[in-house]
C-alpha cells in the first residue's frame, strides 16, 4: 500500500478541524435562536377604541411574539383591528426551527392555520389597505402568512408587507407573496422590512418598536390609500 503524503495527512486534519468548528458553531447558533425564542416579553396587547378604522386592517403571524408587538405598533397607529394568525406547528423548540426551516423551503406546504379575531368576518369589505407582518425564514415570509393569503378575498385591496428578520430587506424574497396577492385579486403596494440584527446579539424590541413608529410618522397619506 502507498503510504499517506505528510502534506496530505496535514491538510485532511485542518480539513476535519474546520468541520468540527463549523458543525459546533451552527449547534451554538440553533441552541441560542430557542433560547431567544423562549425569553421574548410579550408586548402590551392593543384593542382599537371606537370607531375603529374602517379602511385599514393589521394581520400577523408572530412565533415568538416580536412580529405581534410590530403589528400591535401598527394598528395603535391607525386605529385598526387586529388578526392574528395562529397553527399548531413551528413549536419554540429545535425541532419547531427545523420544521419551519423545511416547510419555508418548499412552497407546496400550506400550514393549517386559525384566526383570531373581535369582529364576525376576519377582514372588513370596507378595509382598502391591509397590513399583513411576518418574520422571515430562509429569506421568506413565515408559510402561516402565504396560507392566510390564499384564504382571503383581497379584490380591490392594497397590501403592505412589513417583514422582520437577521438580514437586509435585499436577503428578502417577496415574489411568493405578491403572487398569491395578485392571485386573490389586490396589489402588494410596498413591502417594509426591519432588521432585528445578528443572531448573537439581536437588536432589543424596544429599538425595533422606534423604527417602526418613525416609519409609520413618515407614512405620505397616498402611501395608505
Amino acid at each position: 500500500f502507498l503510504a499517506a503524503h505528510p502534506h496530505s495527512t496535514s491538510t485532511m486534519g485542518r480539513l476535519g478541524l474546520l468541520l468540527s468548528a463549523t458543525a459546533a458553531v451552527f449547534v451554538a447558533l440553533i441552541a441560542q435562536h430557542v433560547y431567544l425564542d423562549n425569553i421574548y416579553i410579550e408586548s402590551t396587547e392593543f384593542v382599537p377604541t371606537n370607531p375603529v378604522s374602517d379602511v385599514v386592517q393589521v394581520a400577523y403571524y408572530s412565533r415568538a411574539g416580536s412580529s405581534e408587538a410590530v403589528a400591535r405598533v401598527i394598528a395603535s397607529h391607525f386605529n385598526a383591528a387586529l388578526l392574528k394568525i395562529t397553527t399548531e406547528r413551528y413549536p419554540l423548540t429545535l425541532s419547531g426551527i427545523w420544521d419551519g426551516v423545511r416547510s419555508s423551503m418548499d412552497p407546496t406546504d400550506i400550514p393549517r392555520i386559525s384566526l383570531e379575531h373581535r369582529d364576525q368576518t376576519p377582514l372588513k369589505k370596507t378595509v382598502s389597505h391591509l397590513f399583513v407582518v411576518a418574520p422571515t425564514w430562509m429569506s421568506v415570509p413565515a408559510p402561516p402568512l402565504k396560507a392566510f393569503l390564499l384564504r382571503m378575498n383581497l379584490k380591490e385591496k392594497n397590501v403592505t408587507l412589513v417583514t422582520l428578520g437577521t438580514g437586509g430587506k435585499g436577503l428578502v424574497n417577496n415574489q411568493e407573496i405578491n403572487d398569491v396577492v395578485t392571485k386573490r385579486g389586490g396589489q402588494l403596494s410596498s413591502h417594509m422590512h426591519f432588521v432585528r440584527g445578528p443572531h448573537f446579539w439581536e437588536t432589543p424590541l424596544e429599538k425595533t418598536l422606534e423604527e417602526v413608529q418613525i416609519w409609520l410618522d413618515e407614512l405620505k397619506p397616498e402611501a395608505v390609500p
